[in-house]
């Protein structure tokens, strides 16, 4: 007995319409990709609905079928499969359609902070005490440690 699993992946050609429903956003934001070694790919998502998403990137050589994982900056990521391969721009359909509260956070959070930075924090003004302040601490705490080690050994002689 012989089992097999047949995708049928459709991508509406000339003449054919997409369905009314499924609004395509252009977002032309840079995402990360892994395909199925896990491996991170950057990539520019063109535009997304809730069924799939366009990308382009010269640096992935993709086959149609492949299963990869995109980021969907403010949404978390979703499973899709390449359903087609134009030179450097692919199309993927979602494995599970995004729902509507993803579709409306997809995309939205903010990558890059701009502004007026006053630059890198100054140094803390750390004075150091005067020579002879610290040999006098360091002679201070040496003595105090040697009489803690007299009187110890003073009090285990008494007591034997």
């Amino acid at each position: 007995m012989l089992n097999a699993t047949i995708k049928v992946y459709h991508d509406p050609g000339e003449g054919e319409r997409r369905d009314p429903c499924d609004t395509r956003i252009a977002v032309d934001q840079i995402s990360t990709l892994r395909a199925e070694d896990g491996a991170p790919i950057a990539v520019k998502v063109e535009n997304f609905s809730s069924r799939g998403f366009r990308f382009n990137s010269p640096d992935c050589e993709l086959e149609v079928g492949t299963v990869v994982c995109v980021g969907l900056d403010g949404a978390g990521s979703q499973k899709a499969a390449v359903v087609w391969r134009s030179g450097p721009i692919y199309g993927c359909e979602f494995l599970t359609p995004l729902t509507r509260d993803r579709m409306a956070k997809a995309f939205t959070q903010a990558k890059i902070t701009r502004g007026k930075f006053a630059g890198p924090a100054p140094d803390p003004d750390l004075a150091k005490w005067p020579g002879s302040v610290r040999v006098a601490l360091l002679l201070s705490g040496a003595i105090a440690s040697w009489a803690l080690v007299y009187m110890l050994a003073k009090l285990l002689l008494q007591s034997a």
